[in-house]
């Protein structure tokens, strides 16, 4: 057999013997979490992190996403939320004790009806013009009418 290291996929192995130090391996492990989170905001939360730290719902969460400064990451019609722990508590504290959100505002008022349908103006169990009971009978007399020509 060949006792030589083999390269691994990610390039060549540690020659035979060689051992990190475990400062070493420490030093390498923050340099690789420095590069994965390089370029993106650091200690933002999503809703629901948010949420549970304020001890609020993650509804109320995006109903103030503005006030509590959201951070908003990615395009699109509806990006994701982002929020900075210590900027969104500021902003509850700052909103007062006493101030409560607006209330939802009032539903709209139902559209009109939509119009009743033929066999309701003409009282239930009437027949309608051109309704179903009429084309029955129109259909019934051309059957008869084609029965009698055969």
């Amino acid at each position: 057999m060949n006792d030589r290291p083999r390269p691994h996929a990610g390039g060549p192995s540690l020659p035979e013997g060689v051992l990190l130090q475990p400062e070493s391996v420490e030093a390498i492990a923050r340099r690789v979490a420095d590069l994965l989170t390089a370029g993106t905001p650091s200690g933002l939360a999503d809703a629901a992190a948010l949420a549970r730290a304020l001890g609020v719902s993650r509804a109320w969460v995006y109903e103030h996403a503005d006030e509590l400064g959201a951070h908003r990451v990615g395009g699109g019609p509806r990006p994701r939320l982002r929020f900075d722990l210590d900027q969104a508590r500021r902003a509850l504290t700052s909103r007062g004790t006493g101030e409560r959100s607006q209330p939802p505002a009032q539903p709209a008022p139902p559209a009109e009806p939509p119009p009743a349908s033929p066999s309701s103006k003409a009282g239930f169990g009437q027949p309608v013009p051109g309704g179903l009971q009429d084309r029955r009978r129109r259909r019934a007399q051309r059957r008869a009418h084609n029965q009698d020509a055969a």
